[in-house]
């Protein structure tokens, strides 16, 4: 692995009992899953994210994954996903789907969440949560303005391919505009609920506190 591969995440495949871990892989911007059997027997790596072209210094963007998520269905269909930085673009999450069941990518590439976000703001610390209806769910907090105004995001995901249209969905910012806020925690729930834990302060008393907030992740409201 890299040097720069200090976090991973895993999950268990309900159908299997394998475990699957997504970290950074052994180039900058590489990002990969292995499978671990229950005999414990390490796989190879699929690649989620392919690392940059040979980089050439000091001209060439530095590029890295960090805060890497990963949540299984009962089916063996994993979302994963993990925030890339990559110097002059924003900073911003990239998901994408893996058949756990045969370790196959599903999809071209990953699919950013940045919808238009401006350079040097930050998308940071993908958490993602599966239902028991089978229902995803993903919680994050992002920059708006250059006075460090964090946004708590939560955001569902239908079944399929990340890149076919209506698959993702709309954006939902839990926080008021005046809070510097993040998701702190996804817990699914009966059907397909899942509950946002936000934990944020305002900017001017910077008094800390904690909102709950409940997301129906089939339908995204």
């Amino acid at each position: 692995v890299s040097p720069y591969a200090y976090e991973a995440a895993a999950a268990v495949n309900p159908v299997d009992g394998s475990l699957v871990a997504v970290l950074a892989g052994g180039s900058q911007g590489l990002t990969v899953a292995v499978p671990v059997s229950t005999g414990s027997t390490v796989g190879g790596t699929v690649v989620l994210r392919a690392a940059n072209p040979p980089l050439s210094p000091p001209s060439s963007p530095f590029a890295n994954t960090v805060t890497p998520a990963i949540g299984i269905d009962a089916n063996g269909i994993a979302t994963t996903g993990w925030m890339a930085d990559v110097n002059g673009s924003p900073r911003t999450i990239e998901m994408r789907r893996l058949n756990t069941n045969t370790m196959t990518t599903i999809g071209g590439a990953p699919t950013s969440m940045a919808d238009g976000l401006a350079t040097d703001y930050i998308q940071y610390g993908p958490l993602i949560a599966v239902t028991p209806g089978g229902a995803t769910a993903a919680g994050w907090y992002e920059t708006t303005s250059f006075s460090d105004t964090n946004n708590a995001i939560v955001r569902a995901f239908a079944p399929g391919n990340l890149e076919d249209v209506g698959v993702v969905k709309a954006k939902q910012q839990l926080d008021e505009v005046t809070r510097a806020a993040a998701v702190a925690d996804l817990v699914p729930g009966s059907g397909n609920l899942v509950t946002a834990f936000e934990y944020g302060a305002t900017l001017n008393s910077q008094a800390a506190g904690c909102r709950v907030a409940t997301l129906d992740a089939s339908t995204g409201g």
